[in-house]
């Protein structure tokens, strides 16, 4: 990035614990407004509990939707399975399960509902492969949302030539404004990646989407190659710079910086910086993390008076029970003598 002018003020940002005990801290990429609401919502999002992503341990660029396979259970298929890229596979909408509604599942023009249902109607269409060749979802707002339905949004698993995620591609609503979707598609690696979002386009009048998002990426020294269903995937390149255009001139432009922390090998991310189109930026946003304890501490030792193992044919034994209902565990010593049962407790 050019030289930077830093002004007052600070980038927005919000920080939570959600339901799983994370810490979780979420910055809204704020863009140019598009034609009734019809604009990308993204969010440089950490979670102290994700794993080592686009922008390395623990942050994740949220807002983008993708259907992907998943395997069957038991509970929703009567029989438990992998996923093995076949027409066995099941289909999951950002973690949701589409649960078969008319047709054949995993074959085109059948017809799908997520299992927490949306009141979305999902169709399947085409064949790639051992399965489908894209979605398109139609949502009870009169928006329609098409998935795979480019080639670049169609990724296909290393190796094969059967689909295993379908990116979005195109939003449009009941008006016919649009936005439409990009990526960086590296089949040798099994990986994709968002690069650019336009947006403010109308189909009826013929107008072009003037608005956009762009993304721009370095590569990374932490490559490490991960396995999905068998099949490789390996993240060469990591996010630098999301900015958001309104025509050909920047508006805003969020740039990460990471580092290595002491301890590990993975970086991550050190600071968030805003600027604006005229290179007048807020102090960035700096982070530090607490490295877990690689150390076990030997808690207070409790010696007894009797060894902690059962002996049955002794009717002698142990038995670890929260006897007061204090929330800890108790240690219970029984002994059967002459038809009498002695109880002992710490």
């Amino acid at each position: 990035m050019a030289q930077t002018t830093t002004v007052a003020g600070s980038t927005p940002g919000q920080f939570s614990v959600n339901e799983s005990g994370a810490a979780t801290y979420r910055i809204p990429i704020q863009v140019p407004p598009g034609v009734a609401g019809m604009e990308p919502k993204l969010e440089l999002a950490y979670n102290s509990q994700g794993g080592n992503g686009l922008l390395g341990t623990g942050w994740s660029l949220s807002g983008l939707s993708v259907i992907g396979r998943c395997p069957r259970t038991k509970a929703q298929d009567g029989v438990r399975g992998s996923v093995n890229f076949d027409m066995n596979d099941r289909y999951c909408m950002d973690g949701q399960r589409l649960i078969l509604v008319n047709g054949a599942y995993g074959v085109a023009g059948s017809e799908y509902r997520t299992e927490l249902d949306s009141f979305s109607k999902i169709v399947a269409s085409g064949t790639a492969g051992n399965g489908v060749a894209s979605f398109t979802v139609q949502t009870k707002a009169g928006l329609t949302l098409e998935y795979g339905n480019t080639a670049d949004s169609r990724v296909e698993a290393q190796g094969k030539s059967t689909v295993s995620v379908w990116a979005i591609s195109k939003i449009s609503d009941v008006k016919t404004n649009f936005m439409t979707f990009s990526y960086i598609e590296d089949n040798a690696n099994g990986s994709f990646y968002p690069s650019r979002i336009d947006y403010s386009g109308n189909a009826a009048a013929g107008q072009a989407a003037n608005n956009s998002v762009r993304l721009v990426y370095e590569a990374r020294p932490d490559v490490v190659p991960l396995y999905a269903a068998g099949s490789l995937v390996k993240h060469q390149v990591r996010l630098k710079t999301a900015s958001a255009y309104e025509g050909s001139s920047s508006v805003a432009a969020y740039e990460v910086s990471y580092a290595t922390a002491v301890g590990t090998v993975r970086p991550k991310v050190a600071s968030i910086k805003r600027c604006d189109g005229a290179l007048k930026c807020f102090a960035p946003i700096q982070f530090s993390y607490a490295l877990p304890q690689t150390t076990w501490d030997e808690p207070p030792a409790l010696n007894l008076p009797y060894p902690v193992w059962s002996r049955g044919g002794d009717g002698e034994g142990m038995q670890f029970v929260d006897v007061n209902g204090d929330g800890l565990v108790d240690i219970v010593r029984y002994l059967i003598a002459d038809g009498v049962t002695y109880k002992t407790a710490w």
